[in-house]
């Protein structure tokens, strides 16, 4: 099966549907659930279904639209929601054994806002366990299959848009698994600014990197999402208001003259031939609509995944020692102490890949290497910032690939080869900068890779612009040999 979105409606063309009338929502509801329980016993993307509340959510919300009362241009769009952020009242797993059957008490932020434009949530995405991971294979429910090929992985959000049974999703990016899914699925993701995005509710993995994004099978419905879920939340210190993107402005945006940076260390990786190629053809056809490309050094990146594997093992071993069998979760009824609650628990309700996260991150605080692992980290993640502001100084944008191999197939793995998969994504994480991800390949295989747009700090207008031209002069459409 080879990916197609042809007959996949944007977003924003429901969403006008349902305004004009010419569409019923309810209708559309029941189509698109019909639509998951058909695709879910080969593509595995849905943990839950919220069937009957969908169901009551467009009853709600094709009122609120025959009452002309102020809804958002998405109102009725079905949307899923990737299952480590929570949703009051139905359930959320975070891809966990240990909560497995954890109902949470209130929503994530960004899901209620949602939820507010009046968008339906049809139900709970597959995810890597606490997001440890970039393509659900760490998953207690097993992997998501890739919509092109059953053999290989995929992440779930970006699987289930590009198969077509949603339009646009919720997922996280830590380390670059929205981008990364994206990418390897053909469709557009967008990991915004850090605090751009409020992270109350967002299952914590590593906090100073967590951020939720838009995935749809077009940039603007990304755009248009972020639009929703962005803002300054009381409740989170670290968000910020940002300004909305003007979809308006975005038909005018133009390649001509756009300053294009490539760090020199990107084309030196060990990256898959057609990665490679598919990355030099998207340069060649920006080059042809006027813009400048030049390549640049910029000191840190070398070191950028190490420092990533330390700050977010270590930040993973403090956030989930809250999982402990007492508050909520799973806790091993054979326990007899306390003590024996909190081993057997984590023992049991962690997955491998989790416990050895959890395992490396005690190490790099102990007292012993806190200085030589946890503060060097940290000092390249600052090194690797800077860099990025000098760079901005000169370059509009920066460019890379997503990830340096197509999709995984479904076979055993170890954490540190997940982690070399991260090479791309890591730095944007580290200096907390606004990425996308676009299509710019195919294999004759179906499999895509993706082209990822740097931008500085809450630049998000601009990389949705250069995102969207790109697209427009075919970006993403040619397969290998160049044809369309």
């Amino acid at each position: 099966m080879s990916i197609s979105r042809q007959n996949v409606e944007t977003a924003r063309k429901t969403g006008q549907e349902f305004r004009s009338g010419a569409v019923p929502i309810s209708e559309h509801i029941e189509k698109t659930i019909s639509g998951i329980q058909k695709e879910e016993p080969r593509n595995h993307c849905f943990v839950t279904l919220f069937e009957e509340q969908a169901h009551k959510a467009a009853i709600r919300v094709a009122q609120k639209l025959r009452s002309k009362e102020d809804c958002s241009l998405l109102a009725g769009v079905p949307v899923g929601v990737d299952d480590t952020m929570m949703t009051r009242g139905r359930r959320t797993t975070c891809g966990s054994g240990t909560l497995e059957h954890f109902i949470p008490t209130f929503s994530a932020t960004a899901v209620q806002k949602l939820e507010d434009a009046g968008m339906i949530i049809v139900g709970k995405l597959n995810t890597d366990e606490f997001s440890m991971g970039s393509l659900t294979q760490t998953s207690f429910f097993g992997p998501t299959s890739h919509p092109a090929d059953e053999t290989r992985v995929a992440g779930a959000a970006a699987a289930a848009v590009a198969s077509g049974v949603i339009s646009c999703a919720l997922a996280s990016d830590t380390g670059g698994a929205l981008r990364q899914a994206s990418a390897g699925c053909g469709v557009c993701g967008i990991r915004p600014t850090y605090g751009a995005v409020s992270r109350l509710g967002l299952a914590a993995f590593a906090s100073s990197m967590d951020q939720i994004g838009p995935i749809a099978s077009d940039i603007r419905d990304c755009a248009e999402i972020l639009n929703i879920i962005s803002g300054k939340d009381p409740c989170d210190s670290t968000s910020v208001e940002i300004d909305k993107i003007d979809l308006s402005r975005i038909d005018s945006f133009s390649l001509s003259g756009l300053r294009i940076g490539i760090p020199s260390v990107f084309f030196e990786s060990d990256t898959d031939p057609f990665v490679k190629a598919s990355f030099h053809e998207a340069l060649d056809a920006l080059r042809s609509e006027g813009a400048v490309t030049e390549t640049f050094s910029l000191k840190g990146l070398d070191q950028a995944v190490a420092a990533y594997a330390v700050i977010s093992c270590a930040e993973a071993s403090a956030n989930l020692s809250r999982i402990d069998g007492i508050k909520y979760g799973f806790r091993a009824p054979e326990a007899k102490t306390l003590s024996e609650v909190y081993e057997r628990t984590r023992s049991v309700g962690f997955g491998s890949d989790a416990q050895k996260r959890i395992m490396l991150g005690n190490y790099f605080l102990s007292a012993e290497r806190y200085e030589e692992y946890y503060l060097r980290a940290l000092r390249v993640k600052a090194l690797i910032a800077k860099g990025f502001a000098s760079a901005f100084r000169r370059y509009d944008v920066i460019l890379s690939p997503v990830s340096p191999s197509l999709a995984p197939k479904k076979e055993p793995y170890d954490t540190l080869s997940m982690f070399e998969e991260d090479f791309f994504t890591v730095p944007a994480s580290l200096a907390g900068l606004p990425a996308a991800s676009v299509p710019c390949g195919k294999n004759p295989d179906g499999l895509s890779v993706g082209l990822q747009m740097i931008g500085p700090h809450f630049s998000e207008a601009k990389i949705v612009g250069a995102a969207d031209a790109f697209l427009r002069i075919g970006g993403g459409q040619k397969t290998q040999g160049g044809q369309k």
